[in-house]
């Protein structure tokens, strides 16, 4: 399958898979300075705001934030399987209607900082489950921080949204991925886990079992 735009300018909407993101939250992104200058009186609000539930994040430990930070750079890194198998996951060739009611979940260890990018995490498991199991679960065991994923998991229009799982932790790293204007000409791949497993995989390295054991969330 050849790559797809996985990513959304903030201002313009095209789709893109190199989009940079706002320094100041981290959390947008944009396909040039002047689309992001351009958005900047909408986005100021949100900037402030994507800060906080980032400083908020960071509260958890340094662990917890070290943690978000070599996810996001591996996610960026696998962008184009990622949204891809996402695709899949969902169905979406044949549901779209799913976008909005359902979450993938993408269980990763982390390999150590001695692992070389961007290879830094194996995928050992995946789930798609409800929104809103995923967000009653979410708002149980984060209490007042729960905030920070209800935020970024809520729906966008024609977007994936993506829950990356270390479990060492309750929660980890939520991204949204676009969805192709031609998904309806796309075929469903039933073996997409193990197709992401592979492409995440450092070649030369034996791709990890399925691990079945801890799937809840």
């Amino acid at each position: 399958m050849p790559a797809q735009p996985t990513e959304i300018c903030e201002n313009c909407t095209v789709n893109r898979i190199d989009l940079r993101r706002c320094a100041g939250c981290s959390v947008v992104r944009y396909c040039s300075k002047e689309c992001q200058k351009a958005h900047w009186k909408a986005h100021k609000p949100y900037c402030v705001s994507n800060a906080e539930l980032a400083r908020q994040a960071a509260e958890l430990g340094p662990d917890y934030s070290d943690s978000l930070t070599a996810i996001g750079k591996w996610c960026d890194a696998f962008s184009v399987p990622i949204g891809a198998a996402s695709a899949s996951a969902l169905n979406l060739m044949n549901y779209p209607e799913r976008i909005d009611d359902f979450v993938l979940v993408i269980y990763v260890d982390f390999l150590g900082p001695s692992a070389k990018a961007p290879h830094t995490h194996d995928i050992v498991d995946a789930d798609v489950l409800p929104l809103d199991a995923l967000l009653a679960h979410a708002r149980g065991i984060l209490l007042d921080k729960a905030a920070i994923f209800e935020r970024n998991l809520a729906p966008r229009p024609g977007m994936i949204r993506v829950l990356l799982r270390d479990r060492r932790y309750p929660w980890s790293y939520t991204t949204p991925f676009v969805v192709p204007r031609n998904i309806r000409e796309w075929l469903y791949d039933p073996l997409w886990f193990e197709h992401l497993q592979i492409c995440v995989t450092r070649p030369g390295r034996p791709v990890r079992p399925r691990d079945r054991g801890d799937s809840s969330t």
